[in-house]
């Protein structure tokens, strides 16, 4: 994709047939069936139709993308699946339950979104970042057209169209931005965003709502007026607790793991009975816009404590703690201020990793897929905090993250990766429950890798941390939660791992660990856990060795050029070896008391903060500090810190 302005709030991007600079088709990965055409073919041809006639139908009121979407026609009830471990689109009768065919892919599915005429987009996060647009073919056996393909900036991620269907939003994971598309999937142009974005809906006034993986903050851009920002919408909040100290309740709390985002409309309160009953409103009831994510606190300087990673519980409230944050929309204000403190039962159940929504939106009820306790919860949408307002909940397969509603069918279907199944949750008493295998061969990741997911992505097991988190709490999907930790050792910042833990020894920024194993059962009785045996330390180690470092971001060539040779002119590949390498040595910083390992550079262009303790809040910072005690940057010109900053974001 050819170099965008990053100055500008919005800028048209390429329009010509096939544009971009990626290669012919994307590298294989395993288990991945190969389209018959490389991508380019793809990116050069049009979205429209191609056939006559009916097509399967969105469910109705669904304009957002999940891993898993729902087509009508007739009386047949399809669920499209995003299969990440094999490459391809599965096709699953939900009536008969029963698979019915599988297209293969150009990488791996992140969402998908069926459109009002019945195509179906599919966001590739990996490798590289575009969508892919099919067409059924009237035979649900038989695998979708694929029509045409769109690159976007790296990472593609979440899919939104608008209620009038004539803008699809996408963002993107990893060069942050929105890309709108209009209802020929012709591109409009592009937006950036902060770091991390993934959850979008558009609501209808045409504004883009846009959830970020850290930084506790919703975006809010409007469509048509691309010139204006992105407007931040803060989503921190308080610790409640009747007992806790003031110090600890006065501390705005950070947040994770927003990953996905609804809107619901909370009915009017029924007038008292001793009045006549109001006139029908012609207005519908007010809506509301609502983000599951993790509430955190990450601790302080001003707070010393013994425990590693953050404080203690707040008198209930945990360092990590499950909330739905409710924002009004017309304010564009966060409605939610407080995470209340719960009882140690309560907490053993939590919904630490809310993957993914989706809304009743009439009757006010939100159904959110958790991961790590294998979860759907069914949530009171009326609750300033949803997430303490849990009506039921339904036991799925191991890892869900994709959920939609068949509204007729009063059933939650509901996508878990990590088990390769859908469930069929009913919602009504007397349905009847089913579970789908999604079958299909070989996955992209081995046997001990596949059991060490599992183990990454389990929460509330106490050999693991003695306060439920999971592996990746602190390091969502392998990546990092973009927070400094404040330890007995001093403040620490996380680090991603995808991509970064091959051959990057010794670990850990002061332990100087060995093999990674020997690290995780550290980190496990750092944390209170009771440990991991043998086998399970084993697997861990094989899923972190094999994840994949995220899509690389787009660089001016000729700028990343001139950064390269500072880089290596300067000295700093003595120690960060080929750029993405290590010298598995640690140094003396002069301020430490302890030396500090070497950190592989991957994708650090996308791992704000930096230094081991989170000193500097970006790139820019750490290159104009000359009190930096890293030798060979601090003297560098602005023109030379440009430069060697557009080296290291192409990393």
């Amino acid at each position: 994709m050819p170099k965008r302005n990053a100055i500008a709030l919005w800028t048209v991007i390429c329009l010509a047939p096939g544009c971009g600079s990626r290669p012919p088709s994307p590298p294989a990965r395993a288990g991945g069936a190969s389209p018959t055409a490389p991508l380019p073919t793809f990116l050069a041809r049009g979205c429209a139709r191609t056939r006559t006639g009916p097509a399967p139908a969105p469910e109705p009121g669904v304009r957002q993308g999940s891993t898993v979407a729902l087509a009508r026609q007739g009386q047949e009830v399809f669920a499209y699946v995003a299969d990440r471990d094999r490459d391809r689109v599965v096709v699953v009768d939900v009536v008969a339950k029963t698979p019915r065919g599988a297209t293969p892919l150009f990488g791996a599915p992140e969402q998908l979104q069926v459109l009002d005429d019945g195509r179906l987009v599919v966001a590739i996060g990996d490798p590289g970042g575009h969508i892919e647009v099919f067409e059924p073919t009237g035979d649900p056996g038989s695998p979708l057209e694929r029509l045409c393909a769109r690159e976007v900036p790296a990472g593609a991620f979440g899919l939104a169209t608008s209620p009038d269907g004539g803008t699809l939003a996408v963002t993107s994971a990893w060069e942050p931005a929105l890309t709108a598309f209009d209802a020929s999937l012709a591109p409009r142009g592009v937006a950036p965003l902060p770091r991390a974005p993934r959850g979008v809906l558009i609501d209808e006034r045409n504004r883009a709502f846009v959830t970020h993986l850290s930084g506790a903050v919703l975006s809010v851009l409007d469509v048509d007026r691309p010139e204006l920002a992105a407007h931040p919408v803060r989503l921190e909040v308080l610790a409640g607790s009747p007992v806790g100290e003031a110090p600890a309740l006065a501390v705005r709390r950070g947040g994770s793991q927003a990953y996905a985002i609804a809107t619901i409309r909370v009915p009017r309160p029924p007038a008292a009975k001793r009045e006549p009953p109001p006139p029908p409103s012609p207005t519908p009831p007010p809506e509301r816009v609502v983000v599951p994510m993790v509430s955190v606190d990450p601790g302080d300087a001003h707070r010393p404590s013994q425990f590693y990673y953050g404080p203690p519980p707040v008198a209930g409230v945990p360092k990590q703690a499950p909330i739905a944050v409710v924002v009004d929309p017309d304010a564009l204000t966060s409605m939610t201020t407080h995470v209340v403190a719960t009882t140690g039962r309560e907490r053993a159940g939590e919904c630490k990793l809310p993957r993914a929504v989706a809304a009743r939106r009439d009757d006010a009820l939100l159904y959110v897929a958790c991961e790590g306790i294998d979860e759907l919860l069914e949530l009171d949408g009326r609750a300033a905090d949803p997430m303490r307002a849990v009506r039921r909940r339904f036991a799925v397969p191991t890892g869900p993250t994709g959920v939609a509603i068949a509204a007729t069918e009063k059933l939650a279907v509901v996508f878990s990766q990590l088990a390769g199944e859908l469930a069929l949750v009913p919602l009504a008493e007397g349905s009847s429950a089913g579970t789908v295998s999604l079958g299909g061969g070989p996955t992209t990741l081995g046997g001990a890798a596949l059991r060490g997911r599992r183990i990454f992505y389990r929460s509330d097991d106490p050999r693991i941390t003695a306060d439920g988190m999971a592996c990746s709490s602190c390091h969502p999907d392998g990546a990092e939660d973009g927070l400094t930790w404040f330890t007995p050792d001093g403040p620490r910042q996380t680090p991603m791992l995808a991509g970064r833990v091959a051959g990057t020894q010794p670990f850990g920024w002061t332990r100087d660990s060995k093999s990674v194993e020997e690290y995780v059962a550290e980190t496990c009785r750092r944390l209170g856990g009771t440990g991991l045996d043998d086998q399970d330390l084993s697997d861990l180690g094989t899923y972190l060795r094999e994840l994949r470092a995220p899509p690389a971001r787009d660089v001016d060539a000729s700028l990343v050029a001139r950064g390269k040779a500072l880089f290596y002119r300067r000295g700093c590949v003595s120690c960060h070896r080929g750029g993405t390498g290590t010298d598995a040595q640690r140094h003396e910083l002069g301020f430490e008391r302890q030396a500090i390992d070497t950190p592989s550079l991957l994708r650090v262009g996308a791992t704000a903060p930096y230094f081991h303790d989170g000193r500097y809040a970006t790139l820019d910072e750490l290159l104009a500090d000359s009190m930096n005690p890293m030798a060979g940057i601090d003297s560098l010109s602005p023109p030379e810190r440009d430069a060697v900053r557009a080296y290291l974001e192409s990393l």
